[in-house]
Formats: structure tokens, sequence, C-alpha cells
């Protein structure tokens, strides 16, 4: 996204009657936290998803298999994994995003 600045001036016979200072800034909708969340001293809070996603990668990481982590991940959390199979699917999910081919 752009933002865009720009003065002009109105004239009549030379003499100049008012200048403006215009802005894209005030025609853009921006939520208030927006601009804080962008800021390098910005420290977010992560969401359940976010933390279960965390810890699969984690897991996937220190080499533990689609499986296993699925079942640990039911066992872990079950008020938001209690069917292995979608639990599998999540973990395979997050798997072919960020696995690389050996």
């Amino acid at each position: 996204d752009y933002l865009y600045r720009w003065r002009g001036e109105l004239l009549r016979d030379g003499e100049r009657l008012t200048t403006f200072d215009q802005s894209t800034f005030h025609g853009t909708s921006i939520a208030p936290g927006a601009v804080a969340s962008r800021s390098p001293a910005f420290r977010p809070k992560l969401s359940p998803r976010a933390r279960i996603d965390s810890w699969i990668l984690s897991r996937l990481s220190d080499g533990a298999s689609l499986g296993e982590v699925a079942t640990e991940l039911v066992e872990r959390e079950p008020e938001l994994h209690s069917d292995p199979h979608r639990a599998l699917r999540a973990v395979s999910a997050l798997a072919d995003r960020y696995a690389i081919s050996e």
C-alpha cells in the first residue's frame, strides 16, 4: 500500500490565495491496532491455534512422524483435535506447507 502526499496552491492573477497540503492518509481506513502491531517493539500474543502449530512444527523438526505427532496432538489438545483423522490432516497440512523434500 502507498501513502500519497501533495501540495497545491490556488492563484489569481499571480497572487496566492491559499495553499493545500493533502494526503491519502486520512482517506484510508486503518484499524487502531494495525499501526501498533507493525512496530518493531510490538510483542504479539499468539493465538491458541498458533501455539498448536508451533508445537506441531517443533515435533516435526525433532524428527517425529506425521502419525506420531497427530496421535500426540489428540492427547494434548482433545478439545480442539478429538478426531485422529482430522488431527492427521492438520499435521499433514503444516508439513506440506513447511517441509522440504529430501
